[in-house]
């Protein structure tokens, strides 16, 4: 996971085509995701693509930090989920 994170980009353009195609399919599963009746019932969705940018990006970064530092992902899994949830919940 931290290899796909920190060494990836520098390796020329067609892994950054990956990595960039990699993100976007995460992006629409989670606007996929977040987009159902239910969840619009109670005020969420549809998600917009630059809030789930800020979310992947920022679990992303939580995730090769803590890996970095010697964490481990079960470490974090709290503290991501609030996020998640603060993130994504009703908008005001």
């Amino acid at each position: 996971m931290l290899s796909w994170i920190r060494d990836v980009p520098s390796l020329g353009d067609a892994a950054r085509l990956l990595e960039r195609q990699t993100m976007e399919a995460f992006i629409a599963m989670v606007q996929t995701l977040c987009d159902t009746d239910g969840l619009r019932a109670v005020g969420i969705g549809p998600l917009p693509r630059q809030v789930a940018i800020m979310l992947l990006g920022g679990l992303r970064e939580l995730t090769a930090t803590t890996v970095e530092d010697g964490g481990r992902i079960s470490d974090i899994t709290e503290i991501a989920v609030q996020a998640s949830i603060a993130l994504l919940g009703p908008r005001a």
